[in-house]
């Protein structure tokens, strides 16, 4: 019996959780102070985004890659994410459930301190990024968050530095880790908002799917795949996107393909899934 990617995610977690059984599974340095929460968050993210009933056998290395380009090349969080998806198929791989490697295919970049480029992010001209208002919203809180956690990581960082053998303090290094990606990522959204405009009314009102447009649709699958389903996506950039609120990015294959079109109107899209016919069956 073919165990599936979900299936897969839960054993996972389980090792990480300590209620799995088998191979004890490890996420190195910075990432293995990630509450399980999070792992949970992002693991579940690329189980949804890949299907949470694919074979892992079939996922293909281009297929990673593609999934990867998803992720906002601003985003602070990056090599965690990364190193997160990383550990997840090297487990795979050495669990059994796929022969091929593709955590070879997951390159993490080294951390910098430099304010990260919003140029990725951006596809508005003169420096301006129009985002929904809960996006605005949600930006705001996490920003209120992360400030509120700088005393937090100072203790930690306290704490850690007590060992007076700092040659091997792991604890050390993960907490100077983390209260610089915090610094990082403040640093981010400070820089967004700073440039953040919400999303143009008439965008909202207008039937014709554009930035910030909520579109129903129903989705056809090819003649493999079979069937028929419907869905709703809000239209976002990518620093918004988000697949578990069915925020997809206008940068990605569905968004970009659905960007223009009206109520009524069909549209074959091309997926690392796939190729699929849209049809367009509300706009709001």
């Amino acid at each position: 019996m073919t165990v599936t990617l979900a299936e897969i995610l839960d054993k996972y977690l389980g090792t990480l959780s300590g209620k799995g059984s088998g191979k004890k599974a490890t996420i190195k340095k910075s990432p293995a102070q990630q509450t399980l929460v999070e792992t949970k968050k992002e693991l579940s993210r690329f189980v949804s985004w890949l299907s949470p009933n694919k074979n892992p056998e079939t996922i293909s290395p281009p297929e990673i890659e593609h999934y990867i380009q998803q992720i906002a090349p601003s985003s602070s969080e990056l090599t965690s994410k990364l190193t997160i998806l990383k550990s997840f198929l090297a487990y795979i791989n050495s669990s059994g459930f796929s022969s091929t490697k593709l955590s070879n295919h997951v390159r993490i970049p080294k951390v910098t301190r430099a304010l990260p480029s919003l140029s990725h992010s951006t596809r508005l001209e003169d420096d301006v990024l129009q985002l929904t208002d809960q996006g605005l919203k949600n930006l705001s809180e996490e920003l209120d968050l992360r400030k509120g956690k700088r005393t937090e990581h100072a203790l930690d960082i306290k704490n850690a530095a007590a060992d007076k053998d700092v040659r091997e303090n792991s604890p050390l290094e993960a907490a100077r880790e983390q209260q610089g990606q915090n610094e990082d990522r403040i640093k981010e959204i400070e820089a967004i908002l700073s440039r953040a405009v919400p999303v143009q009314s008439q965008a909202k009102r207008s039937k014709i799917a554009s930035l910030g447009s909520t579109v129903q649709i129903t989705i056809e699958q090819d003649s493999n795949s079979g069937g028929k389903s419907e869905a709703s996506y809000v239209l976002v950039e990518s620093t918004e996107a988000d697949p578990e609120e069915s925020k997809i990015s206008i940068s990605s294959p569905v968004g970009k393909g659905l960007l223009g079109h009206s109520p009524g109107d069909e549209v074959t899209i091309t997926t690392p899934k796939g190729q699929s016919k849209y049809t367009i069956l509300a706009v709001s």
